[in-house]
């Protein structure tokens, strides 16, 4: 029950006597519940989640999706499946970001720095 309320914003934990170095909460009334206004159903929720996913990590598979959200086999696939993502290659199990005219490629490197060094300035 404190888990439902927790997740629906309700209530909050709170580290007894305002320690952080004890495993001991306890549960006060949120009255500023960050999900106020929140519109999205369940299942658009878990969808929205994947797609930011997969924006923020580039090429990755379910599994990393699964292990990063914590949903099971079956609500993982149901959330990715309408971003109709493609493998980045045929005998590949990762996906490219969604929303993009070109997979995830990595960002050119930036050149090293100079090492050369100026000369003392005499004063």
């Amino acid at each position: 029950m404190l888990g439902r309320l927790q997740t629906a914003g309700q209530i909050r934990r709170q580290p007894m006597g305002g320690r952080l170095d004890q495993q001991r909460y306890a549960y006060v009334r949120s009255t500023d519940s960050p999900l106020t206004g929140f519109a999205l159903a369940e299942d658009e929720a878990y969808v929205e989640l994947a797609r930011r996913f997969f924006r923020w990590s580039g090429p990755a598979s379910l599994a990393h999706f699964q292990a990063f959200s914590g949903l099971g086999v079956k609500a993982s696939r149901s959330a990715v499946a309408p971003l109709a993502l493609r493998p980045v290659a045929e005998d590949s199990r990762c996906w490219p970001c969604p929303s993009t005219s070109t997979p995830c490629a990595p960002s050119s490197r930036p050149k090293p720095p100079s090492t050369a060094s100026s000369p003392a300035s005499t004063v």
